[in-house]
């Protein structure tokens, strides 16, 4: 699961931005009393641009994905993460 964080005047300056969108500011202050963060997910800073954020988000699920399939396969495990992780660092 990934949250992405948002302070409650970052969320208002990009609601007010909007136009013509179905939920009004109004809206706001009732949607955050009664968000539940979430205990176990990669948490993420909205303030980071969107590349940055897929990037995080594909690094950390990527890798994961990799460290599950070498468990269940018995690769070479050492040769394929090294191999991943040498091709996440040219992306």
């Amino acid at each position: 699961m990934v949250y992405l964080k948002i302070e409650h005047d970052v969320a208002l300056r990009r609601i007010l931005k909007r136009k013509k969108h179905f939920m009004p500011p109004s809206l706001l202050e009732s949607q955050i009393k009664i968000l539940e963060e979430p205990k176990k997910a990669l948490e993420i800073d909205s303030n980071l641009k969107v590349n940055q954020i897929s990037e995080i988000i594909v690094k950390k699920f990527f890798l994961n994905f990799i460290y599950f399939v070498g468990y269940l396969f018995e690769f070479k495990f050492n040769l394929l993460l090294y191999l991943c992780e040498s091709y996440l660092k040219l992306v």
